[in-house]
């Protein structure tokens, strides 16, 4: 949709290299640990994190197709594209199995820091398809575990058995202390690379004194409002304004068990221009 301004990641030339493989954890000691990095040894810039040792948690096919399992941390399943990434655009081509009926959602989470070591990192924007609601949604996650879910819901039924496109666009307003996040899909009748974008969903996050600075490290006095109240805080989170770039894409998908991935591609794009 938007022209490539820097650097850009997309899965072809590594899905479809020819050679299948399973990602998986065989040298885990620590159940407790999480969050170490298993990669895609022929992508440098793809990793998942798994508790579990000599399980699935990424099935590629070398022909151009990656399968979620389920079997990550909590039947989460999450995986991360390296950046360091700001302004972005994100696309992916998803298969849902009408007999993957456990499958909650799929979410493509931007300028995350998550899992980056230190709970306490800004987390991301985040743009959520709920298959178990039908609906597609903003969330804000500002450190662990306080955010805010169900921004500017709106009603959308995924369809089984079909491939779909899904596009999250997060990008500062250029001159305003404000990031646009933004939502698409496109129901592209397992044609490939020909969409027709609808865009679903639209949130503004303006500044008004709660900035975080371009830091790796919180400060703990621009969060301590949020102290103590738990997670999924209800009230609005709108006004944090995050300016900088994260480590990376998170894409996360709750108890999947069939949902295939085609197409992922990230691109590094321009702010947006009022």
């Amino acid at each position: 949709m938007y022209p490539k301004v820097g650097r850009s990641w997309t899965s072809q030339g590594k899905w479809d290299n020819g050679i299948a493989r399973t990602i998986k954890r065989t040298n885990l000691t620590d159940p407790s640990r999480s969050l170490d990095k298993v990669y895609d040894p022929f992508d440098p810039k793809l990793w998942a994190d798994c508790n579990i040792n000599n399980q699935p948690i990424l099935i590629i096919d070398g022909v151009g197709t990656m399968k979620l399992t389920g079997k990550m941390q909590g039947n989460s399943d999450r995986f991360f594209i390296v950046g360091p990434w700001t302004n972005t655009e994100t696309t992916l081509d998803m298969w849902l199995d009408s007999a993957d009926d456990s499958c909650e959602d799929l979410q493509i989470r931007s300028r995350s820091k998550h899992d980056s070591g230190n709970s306490c990192n800004w987390a991301n924007y985040n743009n959520k398809w709920s298959f178990e609601d039908n609906t597609v949604s903003h969330e804000i996650e500002i450190i662990h575990p306080i955010y805010q879910r169900h921004m500017n819901e709106a009603s959308l039924t995924i369809p089984r058995k079909k491939w779909i496109s899904l596009k999250s666009v997060c990008r500062t307003v250029k001159g305003q202390n404000q990031v646009l996040l933004q939502s698409y899909i496109s129901l592209n009748d397992n044609q490939p690379r020909r969409y027709d974008w609808t865009k679903m969903s639209e949130t503004t996050f303006s500044a008004t004194g709660n900035t975080f600075v371009p830091a790796y490290d919180y400060d703990a006095a621009k969060v301590s409002g949020c102290i103590g109240l738990g997670d999924k805080r209800a009230d609005n989170l709108n006004d944090w304004f995050f300016p900088t770039e994260g480590n990376w894409i998170m894409i996360r998908s709750d108890k999947a068990r069939n949902l295939l991935l085609r197409l992922a591609m990230v691109r590094e794009i321009a702010p947006y221009t009022p």
